[in-house]
């Protein structure tokens, strides 16, 4: 992988690979480009809401994480979803936006609920057909298990 040696002023440098297509924008408010609308979610490293792109109109989220809090977790998570850009079915990061104060990190849009979403929905169990596609699904998302054709019966 060739990387992007760029490097923050902050404490939370990190390089970018070039082949992930991540635009990288340093020392400018995420609010020049995007219209940060409602929360969506709330984790211990940040505030996620939607976001909109000012040029395209094309949505996203964005997760919104102040560097006091933990600057080398915002560097974990550039890297990590760098390293699983290519996965079709893991969230895509399209921007990082970085000044002194935070680190947010514009990703592609997912709506259509979770799996506990689902679960509440279903009212029963699931069948053990279902149950196995939907580990098969997360297995191969977390890169747990590679090569299914050695896993038996799955």
């Amino acid at each position: 992988m060739n990387y992007n040696q760029q490097k923050s002023k902050g404490d939370c440098s990190y390089t970018i690979p070039l082949d992930v297509g991540v635009k990288v924008v340093r020392g400018r408010s995420i609010d020049e480009d995007y219209d940060v609308g409602d929360e969506i979610g709330i984790g211990s490293d940040g505030v996620v809401k939607i976001c909109q792109d000012r040029k395209t109109g094309e949505e996203f989220c964005c997760k919104l994480m102040e560097k006091w809090n933990y600057p080398q977790r915002i560097r974990a998570e550039v890297d990590m979803m760098c390293r699983l850009s290519a996965h079709p079915g893991i969230v895509k990061l399209h921007a990082v936006y970085e000044d002194f104060k935070s680190g947010n990190l514009v990703m592609e849009l997912c709506s259509g609920g979770t799996l506990t979403d689902v679960m509440h929905e279903k009212r029963r169990p699931f069948s053990e057909d279902e149950a196995r596609k939907i580990m098969k699904e997360l297995w191969s998302q977390s890169g747990i298990v590679t090569g299914w054709e050695s896993c038996t019966e799955i």
